[in-house]
């Protein structure tokens, strides 16, 4: 169990799901394995092959939009905000797959974790984001970050036209070669 719990979360979930599941109700005593097993029964939730948990949010026009609205395409679930450096880095490339793929059965959900509507309207503007935008306006206290248990940003997921999630916070090249292998 110990050097399980040493890896990498992100670089190893599949792996430790399917150790949790093994070693359910075994050491049920120990505070530290049922914290394990309590993490990765929330990660297996949100984990490649399981399907996207529906969420509905507000477009800047007040319009509601849920994910399950996107069925049918190959949805990239974009989580950002006007103030994350790192997201507003990788919009550009968003940006370029989005013209590359968008005639292809892909696109984008941005679903942006500003408070201030000004500064979420002008980044959205000044990156030339085209796709359908979401938010709150909560923050980090918006439900769907809860729901997609969101530590940091730029965190993406990659829904198949199914609603199934089938890759995790691709950036740059290797959302490139992901849509490239995918749709063309």
């Amino acid at each position: 169990f110990f050097a399980m719990s040493t890896l990498e979360m992100d670089l190893a979930e599949n792996e430790l799901i399917d150790y949790a599941d093994r070693i359910a109700g075994r050491w049920e005593d120990n505070a530290r394995v049922r914290e394990f097993l309590e993490e990765m029964s929330q990660r297996k939730r949100l984990a490649i092959g399981q399907p996207a948990p529906d969420f509905e949010s507000l477009t800047l026009d007040n319009k509601r939009v849920r994910l399950s609205d996107f069925r049918g395409k190959y949805t990239l679930v974009d989580f950002w905000a006007s103030w994350c450096v790192p997201c507003r880095r990788e919009n550009p490339n968003i940006v370029r797959q989005y013209h590359a793929y968008k005639d292809k059965g892909f696109t984008v959900l941005g679903v942006s974790l500003d408070g201030n509507p000004g500064s979420w309207m002008r980044a959205i503007q000044e990156d030339h984001l085209e796709w359908t935008q979401v938010s709150d306006l909560r923050e980090w206290g918006s439900e769907v970050v809860g729901l997609y248990r969101i530590r940091a940003i730029p965190t993406s997921y990659l829904v198949d036209p199914e609603g199934i999630i089938i890759a995790k916070n691709l950036r740059g090249r290797e959302l490139e070669a992901f849509l490239k292998k995918t749709l063309d």
